[in-house]
């Protein structure tokens, strides 16, 4: 499963919504794991502690998934490793803190988390979390 794009997007006053879409030959829904995570983080490559701004975080967590396509030789998503989004109700960043090893790894903070909930779809493949504040 190959990152393709990230979308950060304001759908209401006290919504946001980040959208990760996937390119798959399997047109399968992504495996993922999405958990409320206390910081501080640390990015994989290096081991350095990485500060992200928010009061709570959303930790998401894709396997088998990467931003590389090692059969072409080329890379999948080449959007920005963090993220500022210019208009959020609460998403401050989103941060890729983990590439490696068929893992990848984002973290989302927020300045306020009431409730999340995921969608996935199979056709592109991706995941979107809406976060309530």
């Amino acid at each position: 499963m190959n990152l393709t794009s990230i979308e950060v997007r304001q759908v209401s006053a006290c919504s946001d919504v980040v959208n990760f879409t996937f390119f798959s030959p399997d047109v399968a829904a992504p495996s993922y794991t999405v958990s409320v995570q206390p910081g501080p983080f640390t990015m994989a490559s290096s081991g350095e502690t990485v500060t992200i701004p928010g009061k709570k975080f959303v930790m998401v967590r894709f396997e088998p998934a990467a931003t590389y396509d090692f059969a072409a030789g080329t890379p999948t998503y080449i959007g920005s490793e963090s993220i500022t989004p210019k208009v959020a109700a609460s998403v401050q960043r989103v941060q890729l803190i983990d590439d490696s090893e068929g893992v990848v790894v984002w973290v989302i903070g927020l300045s306020e988390l009431e409730t999340f909930e995921t969608l996935t779809t199979a056709n592109p493949p991706a995941l979107q979390i809406t976060m309530h504040r």
